[in-house]
């Protein structure tokens, strides 16, 4: 958590700091990326921090697979994915059919996220008390990937090498049995402005559908120049507005944040 903290701050040096901490730890990532996200994944050798549901009587389960799953499956149809994203996988990685599945619907764009979604595009079970909203799926926050991607960024430019070695360590767990053709390796010699395109194009296609794209868009400045076509507006909505009752609350100390 404190990795992701200091990227936000740009504080490289702490994320290097906190990464060196917990990888000693000897966290290893799951072998097969396609079981993540499914029950069997759930607290795999990859997994730093989870939120734990389940589907009993007493409610505790989630309503996230209500808002992912088709309309056509019980659910909302919310979360669907724009070609950009599905353009962005590699021919062949796996990981591309372990996030997203088509289901022809009457809007949208028809690709849906797998991760969170319920039978038959996952082994998890729609719920069958408490009503939709209480669904089994725990909700992955931190994975080990995460934390080797975060890594890697922090180091590109003082260590590019090291960082590639961290950007690999996610690839060759993505590609899995496939030849190495299939999500190759980075080159050892990538450096500067390319190797942190990588990373980023690392952090789309491994963390896709998991709540982390917009918020790195924002980070790292390029959230304007790709989402001001979607209603993004520059200077508002790299922060969320501050509910009215704690303004009210505070009396006079917190103010709004710009434009809302």
């Amino acid at each position: 958590m404190m990795m992701r903290v200091s990227l936000f701050q740009n504080k490289m040096g702490q994320v290097e700091t906190y990464g060196d901490q917990l990888f000693a730890l000897g966290f290893e990532l799951t072998p097969d990326y396609s079981t993540i996200f499914q029950p069997e994944g759930e607290w795999n050798s990859g997994s730093l921090f989870e939120i734990n549901f389940a589907t009993d009587a007493s409610i505790l389960g989630t309503g996230i697979p209500t808002r992912v799953n088709p309309n056509s499956n019980g659910g909302g149809g919310f979360i669907q994915a724009r070609d950009g994203l599905r353009n962005e996988y590699e021919l062949n990685d796996p990981r591309l059919n372990a996030t997203l599945f088509f289901k022809d619907a009457p809007y949208g764009t028809d690709w849906y996220v797998r991760k969170y979604s319920w039978a038959p595009y996952t082994r998890y079970d729609k719920p069958t008390i408490g009503g939709n909203n209480n669904s089994a799926n725990n909700v992955r926050i931190i994975r080990l990937a995460d934390a080797y991607l975060m890594y890697a960024e922090a180091i590109y430019n003082s260590d590019p090498g090291k960082a590639i070695e961290y950007v690999n360590k996610v690839r060759t767990r993505a590609r899995g049995n496939e030849l190495p053709s299939v999500v190759p390796d980075l080159p050892p010699t990538l450096s500067g402005g390319p190797l942190l395109d990588a990373i980023y194009h690392e952090r789309r296609v491994e963390l896709a559908g998991e709540g982390h794209r917009f918020h790195d868009l924002v980070r790292t400045g390029r959230a304007a120049a790709l989402l001001t076509q979607y209603g993004f507006v520059e200077g508002k909505h790299e922060v969320v507005p501050i509910p009215v009752e704690q303004i009210t609350l505070s009396e006079g100390v917190l103010l709004q944040n710009p434009n809302y």
